[in-house]
């Protein structure tokens, strides 16, 4: 056969492994996110930021008063602006030049390797994506938790986000810094849920504080991904602000009303818990929690309660003809979602109807010069990659609560 090209291999990449290929690869994973409304041509978008009207006052307008009296001041609703900025995110492929030369001889051989750094693509392409979803929008891992026990052993707040042979840095949390910290290494294994070791020695790690924070490796603080991820429930679900200028440029501190409803529930899970939860969350606003999302741990614990009360566990089908538990609060039937990424004893309250996924541009391959495939310099490599804009957007953040430090089972 002729000698194979980048041309030949962008037409199989285009093909075979699209766009259409990959959404229908993540979707059929029942990715929580798919769940949300992605109309993002329903907001303005100035080529930087989304932008959409918050409503948070009602018309007070409205009174009593004796007959022939003064009518009550005339009033309206009250809004305001929500920026959502526009968030990049990159997946990208790496093929050495002896399987192109081997496809010179082998059709197969090629659309083999190709076929598997796909599939491990549109996995990690889930994965990561879960993973943000849980986030705060500025891609922490885990927090240091202190001193070091030897310049390999870290001591963090939770190991749950974090998986062997992840490369990582170890930075100041404030600016992405290296400082006591470790640029570009790897969890060279994890010894216990708050504890990892790296394959590089941290000089400073008895000064490892609170601080400090683990983030996907990016290579020195212009290029990890602090503060660049879209934000996910712990930016959007909460009382405080995980991003500087506020969640949608709205800071709690001048805006008291756009926050959730937060328990700490500190113990083991009952129905009564959950049942307030959902309650104080409809009393706080217009919203209702349409489902709930969880750990395994915490979806344990709910069956464990049930069955202890001697009580029937509801079940639902979601849509991909995956069945999961329900709990039914108010007259509505909530599912509940069990998600590995998800923090240890957090269960999320959401309403889905004030959710929103803003895609720009969902996962293509970037092609702009006129091909996939690059040469990569300095090296016998090809490389192609991935690209998504988007970000996640919520209408009223008081539609939503969350239950934690619910004890596992």
């Amino acid at each position: 056969m002729a000698d194979a090209s980048l041309t030949t291999f962008d037409a199989v990449l285009k093909t075979c492994y699209g766009p259409d290929f990959i959404a229908e690869q993540l979707n059929n994973k029942n990715n929580i996110l798919e769940r949300f409304d992605k109309n993002a041509e329903d907001y303005e978008y100035d080529g930087k930021n989304f932008t959409f009207p918050a409503h948070h006052g009602r018309n007070e307008g409205i009174g009593s008063r004796a007959s022939g009296g003064a009518l009550p001041t005339a009033s309206s609703q009250s809004y305001k602006e929500v920026v959502i900025p526009r968030k990049e995110s990159f997946g990208v492929i790496k093929i050495n030049r002896d399987v192109i030369k081997a496809s010179n001889k082998n059709s197969g051989a090629f659309a083999k390797v190709l076929s598997t750094e796909m599939k491990g693509l549109v996995t990690d392409l889930k994965n990561d994506g879960n993973r943000r979803l849980f986030n705060d929008g500025l891609g922490t891992l885990a927090t240091c938790s202190g001193a070091g026990t030897s310049s390999t052993a870290i001591n963090v707040d939770s190991t749950r986000r974090l998986r062997v042979g992840q490369a990582i840095d170890i930075c100041v949390a404030s600016s992405g810094a290296e400082s006591h910290g470790k640029l570009n290494t790897t969890v060279s294994s994890i010894t216990s849920a708050t504890r990892f070791v790296t394959a590089d020695a941290v000089s400073a790690y008895a000064s490892l504080d609170t601080t400090f924070a683990v983030y996907p490796y990016g290579g020195h603080a212009a290029d990890n991904s602090l503060g660049y991820e879209p934000y996910g429930l712990d930016a959007i679900v909460a009382t405080t602000d995980t991003i500087t200028s506020g969640y949608g440029g709205l800071a709690v501190a001048s805006y008291a009303w756009w926050i959730s409803t937060l328990t700490n529930h500190n113990g083991a899970l009952t129905t009564l818990a959950m049942q307030k939860i959902v309650d104080d969350t409809e009393a706080a606003g217009n919203g209702s929690p349409s489902c709930i999302v969880t750990t395994s741990g915490c979806l344990r614990a709910y069956m464990e309660y049930m069955e202890g009360s001697r009580l029937f566990t509801n079940s639902m089908t979601l849509d991909g003809g995956i069945k999961t538990s329900s709990f039914t609060a108010n007259g509505k039937t909530l599912p509940i979602i069990a998600d590995k990424y998800c923090w240890e004893g957090d269960m999320w309250f959401l309403d889905e109807s004030e959710m929103v996924h803003l895609v720009l541009t969902d996962w293509e391959w970037v092609d702009d010069d006129g091909g996939i495939f690059k040469w990569v310099s300095g090296y016998d490599q090809i490389t192609a990659y991935m690209a998504k804009y988007d970000n996640v957007a919520c209408y009223a953040r008081n539609a939503h609560g969350k239950l934690y430090n619910v004890t596992e089972a």
